[in-house]
């Protein structure tokens, strides 16, 4: 008992002297401080600052005591049979310096007494007087001192480091879809775009564990208000008053509270509710989870990965010293980082954005909004603790995270941290990303005639010439930030996304704003229906209301642009409006209708969730194709295509095609079961891969096909047979396999002299025009059509 209160009376004092060190300290009070010396302090502080002042002896620099102990650093652990690398040994040299700097002001400017070794704490005046004597003699480069020393060698490793280039040095496969470093270590594109959908899964998961099963409807970012120049504290798109979203997490809290499974309220007694403790903390336990998840995948989404470091400085709302890092721009959610290395380097301004892309967009907008409110009312109602933290990322996640699920994916290569991490985006960047691949002036580092692709270095944290230096690309500084510099993130994220979520994926997620480049980024496999997608509509959720989509006149000969579509929300908006049924509707579901909004259902909408209309045409001509919004039959192919996505797909495959959040959010489940019905009936149409595999391609003098992509014109054609490929080396492949062809060209020799003799004619012709019905299954097959005029 008299130790319990022993230790208690212990604590009290010395939270007693933390009061009074806080209250000297902020009052600037330099009165000598009641705290008692400690002889073992003072002792240690001695011996410390003899450390940083020893000289030399023999003016060598190693006959002091703390460069001998830092050459022992240098050293590799545990055997030290080697010396560490520069890149190694420059951070712990930082260190040192650091430590020495500390030691030093408290040596020569003492905040507090030290009177075993006879230190008086510091006067009012004439500090820079007292601090410049001994500062000239042991703090500086060039002096006989450890700190001169110090310095010295950080200067030389840090050009000894840039001249060496990277840590990893990375090798790719003929066909440029393996990475291989370290001589066994490997890693495939697919298997690294598996590792970012698997990281994607996990964190839709946990979010909807978090959100108990409630999706809110899909906010329309473009609605939503953020300006980037407040900087008044505490400000953030979720705050700010024109949005209405301040109060938002209040619907889950009040689920999260009353949730027969895993609520947080559960009944007392007396029949009130009390707070189930064990579930709140298992709530907390979720968010923490799922923030570790959230920053693994905005590192692997957001383009050139990011240091640790950074993304932990990353700031949800603005502070009083600094202004926040997640910002909505251009109807997009992006990160901006002040990026410190570079920063105090050249003590300018260094800025770093990401564009996150759709899926991940709405799990950041879903955190910010919904769960992270909620989180700290359960702090402060459950647990009593008022909590307001700045920092998006808390220190939670390390590179152990991304290490465990670089475990939990098959074919990732095992000890895949941040740091490594790093190294293998910029070697996918450069390999992959076409902007990078366009030549540029390294040494152009002010004007405007950088491509945009210089974007890509500063993504990494560097400038433009430090990148060339170490991986080969340079461009100017991005230390202004303006729209012009957001526009060129922008652009460099999408080439990203493009790669990241493309063919070998399940994701087919596009912003609904955002033009489609690739058909696979528009398409849902077939084979992926059963894997759960992000955000799926339920009955119960808050519908979404329907985007009126345009109608336009023309023949089949039109473009895609102008085509006739006919939209089956459209023609129920004008049978509802008309009071009369259009052909049809007539039979379809109330609950379909239920979604169309009224004008003035629109007018009361938050202005987050209303989606532009846009205007349309008054005629629809009686000759135009069979169309069945959002897809048109094509007789010639005896497939429908999809006006928007441009791409064909058999009739099986078409709901899944209406899954894509593209589609998803203008048709209601009734009216997608709808669209497949009447595809269906569609006589001779080719419904599955196995009947699209029986079918005859065009003769090469067929016209362009219509409503898919267009042509491409730099195709490669076998003389033999109908096969067409754009790529030489599967063309060579085939032509070895099929028809026997034998390459007369080996390797080695003199190859300038052999590009000057003449060569045998190639089994194949070049500049084919070629198109594709899709890219998946056996659509993805080229096939040739007839050269447009004025195509040279």
């Amino acid at each position: 008992m008299d130790e319990h209160a022993g230790e208690e009376r212990g604590r009290d004092d010395r939270a007693s002297r933390d009061v009074e060190s806080l209250v000297a300290w902020t009052s600037n009070s330099l009165e000598t401080d009641a705290r008692p010396n400690d002889p073992a302090v003072d002792a240690l502080l001695r011996f410390c600052y003899f450390m940083i002042t020893e000289d030399f002896g023999a003016g060598s620099a190693s006959s002091t005591m703390l460069v001998y102990f830092s050459g022992v650093r240098g050293l590799s652990w545990p055997d030290g049979r080697e010396y560490l690398r520069p890149y190694r040994f420059t951070p712990i040299l930082a260190r040192f310096i650091y430590c020495t700097r500390l030691i030093f002001l408290e040596a020569v400017l003492p905040r507090f007494l030290h009177g075993r070794i006879s230190t008086v704490h510091r006067a009012r005046h004439g500090l820079l007087k007292t601090l410049n004597i001994l500062r000239r003699r042991y703090m500086c480069d060039g002096t006989l001192s450890p700190m001169g020393e110090f310095l010295s060698l950080l200067a030389y490793g840090s050009a000894l480091r840039r001249s060496q280039g990277p840590t990893f040095h990375f090798h790719w496969s003929d066909d440029g879809e393996v990475l291989s470093w370290d001589g066994t270590q490997q890693l495939s594109m697919n298997n690294f775009r598996a590792l970012a959908r698997n990281v994607l899964d996990s964190a839709t998961s946990c979010s909807a564990r978090l959100m108990y099963d409630w999706e809110p409807a899909y906010p329309n970012l473009g609605g939503i208000h953020d300006r980037m120049s407040n900087t008044t504290p505490g400000y953030s798109f979720v705050q700010d008053p024109d949005n209405n979203l301040k109060d938002a997490y209040l619907d889950l809290l009040l689920r999260a509270c009353v949730s027969p499974v895993d609520g947080l309220l559960h009944t007392g007694t007396h029949g009130q509710g009390t707070w189930d403790v064990r579930a709140a903390q298992a709530y907390l336990d979720a968010h923490d989870d799922f923030l570790r998840m959230l920053m693994v995948l905005c590192n692997l989404d957001g383009g050139q990965c990011a240091r640790i470091t950074e993304l932990s400085t990353l700031e949800h709302c603005n502070t009083p010293s600094r202004s926040r890092g997640i910002y909505i721009w251009g109807a997009k959610i992006c990160s901006v980082t002040r990026h410190h290395k570079s920063r105090r380097r050249t003590n300018r301004e260094f800025y770093v954005a990401r564009f996150f892309s759709f899926p991940v967009s709405m799990l950041i907008f879903q955190y910010l909004v919904y769960i992270r409110p909620t989180v700290y009312a359960i702090l402060r109602k459950c647990f009593h603790r008022e909590r307001k933290d700045a920092l998006l990322f808390l220190p939670l996640s390390r590179g152990a995270e991304l290490r465990r699920h670089c475990s939990a994916t098959p074919g990732i290569p095992a000890g895949l941290g941040a740091q490594l991490y790093r190294q293998v985006s910029v070697a996918i960047t450069e390999r992959h990303v076409s902007t990078v691949a366009v030549p540029f002036d390294r040494f152009d580092d002010a004007t405007a005639a950088a491509g945009d692709g210089v974007a890509f270095a500063w993504q990494s944290g560097h400038r433009p010439f430090e990148r060339h230096t170490t991986y080969g690309l340079d461009g100017a500084f991005p230390d202004q930030l303006q729209p012009a510099l957001l526009q060129v993130y922008a652009k460099v994220s999408k080439s990203w996304h493009d790669f990241l979520w493309r063919r070998g994926t399940d994701l087919r997620c596009v912003d609904d704003g955002a033009e489609i480049d690739d058909a696979a980024d528009a398409t849902i496999h077939p084979e992926s229906l059963s894997r759960k997608r992000p955000y799926p509509m339920s009955p119960s959720s808050q519908q979404l209301p329907s985007k009126i989509a345009k109608i336009s006149s023309g023949t089949i000969t039109d473009p895609v642009d102008t085509g006739v579509i006919t939209r089956l929300g459209y023609s129920t908006l004008l049978a509802a409006g008309a009071g009369e049924e259009a052909d049809g509707i007539g039979d379809e579901e109330p609950a379909a209708q239920a979604d169309i909004p009224t004008p003035s259902a629109i007018n009361r909408a938050p202005p987050y969730l209303v989606q532009q209309a846009q205007p349309a045409a008054a005629d629809v001509l009686s000759d135009a194709p069979l169309t069945i919004s959002p897809f048109v039959y094509s007789s010639q192919l005896n497939l429908v295509v999809c006006i928007d996505c441009k791409v064909a797909i058999v009739a099986m495959e078409a709901k899944g095609h209406l899954n894509h959040l593209r589609h998803r959010r203008i048709f209601a489940p009734s009216q997608r079961n709808d669209i497949l019905d009447r595809i269906l009936s569609i006589p001779d149409i080719i419904k599955d891969q196995a009947e699209l595999q029986q079918r005859v391609p065009p003769l090469p003098s067929t016209n362009p096909i219509p409503y898919i992509k267009p042509p491409m014109h730099d195709g490669l054609g076998c003389n033999q047979c109908p096969y067409v490929v754009r790529d030489i080396r599967r063309m060579q492949e085939h032509c070895r396999t099929e028809h026997s062809w034998v390459n007369d060209w080996k390797k080695g020799g003199d190859v300038a002299r052999r590009a000057r003799e003449q060569r045998e004619s190639r089994p194949w012709r070049t500049g084919v025009s070629c198109q594709r019905l899709c890219n998946w299954g056996y659509g993805n097959r080229w096939f040739e059509v007839s050269r447009p005029e004025g195509i040279i």
